[in-house]
């Protein structure tokens, strides 16, 4: 392949990102680690938790750190359902872009189900007006979710590495940004 875009690292990953919460989807554990940003980003200059470089081609495309979910404050394990890994089907040889859009889905879908571990904001309703109508409590959630494929992440109990890949830099260098 031919570089037809940046060739070296820059710095972009978690530690970069205005996210809330970080969704990792591992495909081998069919596992969802949801963790708060911040937890994750406390973890980066940890030397407990070895920093490696992915490869692609003759190009070192990613760098990061291998955390274990249970290292990860607040980390939340939410199992994917077969049927939505079977329909949702992420492919190891899938496109980086179609793996992460696939993820999305996933993440979109477990959502809608409830099974996404969320902060809401309760609010109790004290106006009777609304409270007549079947309105006792409003809750919002205003988050921020990065969502990442992290294909062979998750416990090693569940066929993962044991950890999740978080991102500290990367480059493109397969296409134009």
């Amino acid at each position: 392949m031919t570089a037809i875009g940046n060739t070296q690292l820059v710095e972009y990953g978690i530690q970069t990102e205005r996210s809330d919460l970080r969704a990792h989807v591992c495909v081998v554990a069919k596992a969802l680690y949801v963790y708060p940003t911040t937890a994750g980003i406390a973890c980066l200059n940890n030397p407990q938790y070895r920093e490696v470089e992915v490869t692609t081609g003759a190009y070192v495309t990613a760098r990061g750190r291998l955390v274990p979910p249970t290292a990860i404050e607040d980390c939340m394990l939410v199992p994917i359902p077969a049927a939505l890994m079977a329909r949702i089907d992420i492919q190891r040889t899938d496109k980086t872009t179609i793996k992460g859009r696939k993820a999305t889905e996933i993440v979109a879908a477990l959502m809608r189900w409830g099974f996404f571990p969320t902060s809401l904001i309760p609010q109790i309703v004290t106006a009777t007006g609304l409270q007549y109508e079947g309105v006792d409590i409003v809750a919002t959630a205003n988050l921020r979710i990065q969502v990442k494929c992290d294909y062979d992440g998750g416990a090693r109990e569940m066929g993962g590495t044991g950890n999740l890949f978080l991102q500290t830099a990367e480059c493109n260098p397969y296409r134009a940004h």
